[in-house]
């Protein structure tokens, strides 16, 4: 089951990497029924993608729920440097939703994480285009 949603994953991936969010959708949707009971950290990456393609397709609050979802797992796991990640993509969709209390406060959490962590990405999170309203 494991590498059956492993490939999924890649097939959603080519799919996004086409441009064609419908069927990564699909396919990143079938990953994700494979892993819910057996691939923490495939799930993890799954939902973060997920979160990706909605926001990428203008389906914001569609975004927020897998984002919300894939934080709760990067802290319930430890992952710090991924849960920092997702709190970037989770402040950027939130601040396309007008939500800028929220977005900002997940922007800062982003860039605190990752700057702990020695991320050389976490300078530019600050910068214009990636913060809130970007």
């Amino acid at each position: 089951m494991q590498g059956e949603a492993i490939c999924l994953n890649n097939l959603g991936d080519g799919h996004r990497l086409l441009h064609e969010p419908d069927a990564a959708i699909d396919r990143l949707r079938q990953a994700l029924a494979l892993q819910r009971d057996a691939d923490r950290a495939g799930l993890r990456y799954t939902l973060g993608t997920l979160g990706d393609l909605h926001r990428d397709t203008a389906r914001h609050e569609e975004a927020v729920g897998y984002y919300e979802q894939a934080l709760t797992l990067h802290t319930t796991v430890g992952d710090r440097r991924g849960g920092g990640r997702v709190r970037h993509s989770l402040g950027r969709t939130l601040a396309a939703l007008g939500r800028e209390a929220g977005a900002a406060e997940q922007l800062r959490r982003a860039h605190e994480i990752l700057a702990s962590l020695g991320d050389p990405e976490a300078p530019e999170l600050l910068e214009p285009g990636h913060g809130p309203g970007s």
